[in-house]
């Protein structure tokens, strides 16, 4: 089992503990679950935090929970097509790009609901800082 993490905005952490989480429709696709992987590097896990705050989910939870090894999800930078592989794989990928200084821009995504028996805890996060100073 590969632990990841997906990050939601705080008021729909009771919905995410009773159905877990739903994947997301954007842009006309299908929906998909943004996640990514728990690794020792908690900058590049927790790197899409900022943007989020920037789109006004300032309040946010951090939703970890369990995949299958062998998982089907696809990795890839936002924006660019991602690459098919397991939970896995994308874990370890994601290591080496890490310790490479590549990981930023990195996501994990799949197209199933996350069913809430895989979910192993909801931790809120603290808010999102801006010093409102423009550079």
């Amino acid at each position: 089992m590969t632990d990841f993490i997906h990050l939601a905005p705080e008021n729909v952490a009771d919905a995410i503990r009773r159905g877990g989480i739903a994947p997301r429709r954007r842009h006309g696709d299908s929906g998909v679950v943004f996640a990514m992987p728990l690794i020792p590097d908690r900058t590049v896990v927790f790197q899409w935090r900022g943007d989020l705050g920037h789109h006004g989910s300032r309040s946010l939870v951090a939703v970890q929970f369990r995949l299958p090894d062998g998982y089907p999800v696809r990795l890839g930078h936002y924006g660019a097509l991602s690459e098919p592989t397991t939970a896995a794989e994308a874990s370890g990928r994601l290591r080496v790009l890490a310790t490479h200084g590549k990981a930023k821009g990195v996501q994990v995504v799949f197209a199933d609901r996350v069913p809430p028996g895989w979910i192993r805890r909801i931790t809120p996060l603290s808010p999102v800082r801006r010093s409102g100073r423009v550079c």
